[in-house]
Protein backbone atom coordinates (compact mmCIF):
# COMPACT_ATOMS: atom_id res chain seq x y z
CA UNK A 1 0.00 0.00 0.00
CA UNK A 2 1.19 3.60 -0.89
CA UNK A 3 1.18 5.80 2.36
CA UNK A 4 -1.33 8.11 0.33
CA UNK A 5 -3.64 5.39 -0.12
CA UNK A 6 -3.02 4.57 3.62
CA UNK A 7 -3.78 8.01 4.85
CA UNK A 8 -6.54 8.60 2.79
CA UNK A 9 -6.10 12.50 3.33
CA UNK A 10 -5.59 12.57 6.90
CA UNK A 11 -2.20 13.55 9.13
CA UNK A 12 -0.36 10.04 10.29
CA UNK A 13 -0.76 11.25 13.74
CA UNK A 14 -4.72 11.67 13.40
CA UNK A 15 -4.66 8.23 11.50
CA UNK A 16 -3.04 6.45 14.59
CA UNK A 17 -5.86 8.16 17.44
CA UNK A 18 -7.46 5.00 18.84
CA UNK A 19 -10.29 7.25 18.70
CA UNK A 20 -10.37 7.66 14.88
CA UNK A 21 -12.88 5.66 12.57
CA UNK A 22 -11.37 5.21 9.71
CA UNK A 23 -8.37 4.11 11.92
CA UNK A 24 -10.75 1.37 13.69
CA UNK A 25 -11.85 0.47 10.52
CA UNK A 26 -8.78 0.23 9.00
CA UNK A 27 -8.03 -2.38 11.95
CA UNK A 28 -10.98 -4.03 11.34
CA UNK A 29 -10.49 -4.60 7.80
CA UNK A 30 -6.50 -6.17 8.61
CA UNK A 31 -7.88 -8.35 11.03
CA UNK A 32 -10.60 -10.00 9.11
CA UNK A 33 -8.17 -10.37 5.87
CA UNK A 34 -5.38 -11.74 8.33
CA UNK A 35 -7.80 -14.06 10.65
CA UNK A 36 -10.97 -14.89 8.35
CA UNK A 37 -13.13 -13.23 10.72
CA UNK A 38 -13.73 -10.94 13.53
CA UNK A 39 -14.13 -12.56 16.84
CA UNK A 40 -17.13 -14.41 17.56
CA UNK A 41 -18.86 -12.92 14.31
CA UNK A 42 -20.83 -14.66 11.78
CA UNK A 43 -19.36 -14.63 8.24
CA UNK A 44 -20.67 -12.18 5.99
CA UNK A 45 -22.87 -14.86 4.00
CA UNK A 46 -24.08 -16.34 6.70
CA UNK A 47 -25.17 -12.84 8.53
CA UNK A 48 -27.06 -11.72 4.98
CA UNK A 49 -28.88 -15.50 5.17
CA UNK A 50 -29.92 -15.00 8.81
CA UNK A 51 -31.35 -11.32 7.95
CA UNK A 52 -32.73 -12.39 5.03
CA UNK A 53 -34.84 -15.22 7.18
CA UNK A 54 -35.72 -12.80 9.53
CA UNK A 55 -37.27 -10.18 6.95
CA UNK A 56 -39.13 -13.66 5.03
CA UNK A 57 -40.56 -14.47 8.43
CA UNK A 58 -41.88 -10.99 9.07
CA UNK A 59 -43.03 -11.10 5.69
CA UNK A 60 -44.81 -14.28 5.74
CA UNK A 61 -46.61 -13.65 8.80
CA UNK A 62 -48.72 -10.80 6.62
CA UNK A 63 -51.91 -10.79 5.48
CA UNK A 64 -52.41 -12.86 2.09
CA UNK A 65 -53.20 -10.00 0.34
CA UNK A 66 -50.14 -7.65 0.99
CA UNK A 67 -47.95 -7.06 -1.96
CA UNK A 68 -44.98 -7.50 -0.10
CA UNK A 69 -46.28 -11.55 0.51
CA UNK A 70 -47.66 -11.71 -3.15
CA UNK A 71 -44.06 -10.70 -4.13
CA UNK A 72 -42.95 -14.23 -2.90
CA UNK A 73 -44.98 -16.17 -5.56
CA UNK A 74 -44.36 -14.27 -8.62
CA UNK A 75 -43.66 -15.67 -11.82
CA UNK A 76 -41.90 -13.06 -13.30
CA UNK A 77 -38.44 -14.78 -14.67
CA UNK A 78 -36.52 -11.96 -15.18
CA UNK A 79 -33.43 -11.49 -13.24
CA UNK A 80 -31.24 -14.87 -12.96
CA UNK A 81 -30.95 -15.34 -9.33
CA UNK A 82 -34.50 -13.57 -8.13
CA UNK A 83 -35.42 -13.61 -4.13
CA UNK A 84 -37.37 -16.66 -4.67
CA UNK A 85 -34.78 -18.70 -6.28
CA UNK A 86 -32.58 -17.76 -3.30
CA UNK A 87 -34.88 -18.98 -0.44
CA UNK A 88 -36.07 -22.77 -2.32
CA UNK A 89 -31.86 -23.22 -2.17
CA UNK A 90 -31.96 -22.26 1.16
CA UNK A 91 -34.93 -24.53 1.87
CA UNK A 92 -33.31 -27.11 0.34
CA UNK A 93 -30.21 -27.23 2.43
CA UNK A 94 -32.45 -26.87 5.41
CA UNK A 95 -34.52 -29.79 4.81
CA UNK A 96 -37.83 -27.06 4.48
CA UNK A 97 -40.48 -26.52 2.33
CA UNK A 98 -42.65 -23.96 2.11
CA UNK A 99 -45.61 -24.88 3.52
CA UNK A 100 -43.40 -26.08 7.01
CA UNK A 101 -42.15 -22.61 6.79
CA UNK A 102 -45.46 -20.88 6.54
CA UNK A 103 -46.42 -22.53 9.04
CA UNK A 104 -43.75 -22.06 11.14
CA UNK A 105 -44.26 -18.14 10.31
CA UNK A 106 -47.60 -18.45 11.95
CA UNK A 107 -47.00 -20.08 15.40
CA UNK A 108 -44.47 -17.85 15.90
CA UNK A 109 -44.60 -16.38 19.86
CA UNK A 110 -44.04 -13.12 20.85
Amino acid sequence: MTRQFYCMGRKLRELRKPSSTRYRCLLIVLYAKYFGSVGNTLLAEEEIRKKRWKWIGHTLRKAPNCVTRQAFTWRRERPKNKLHREMETDMRSMNNNWIELEKKAQDRVG
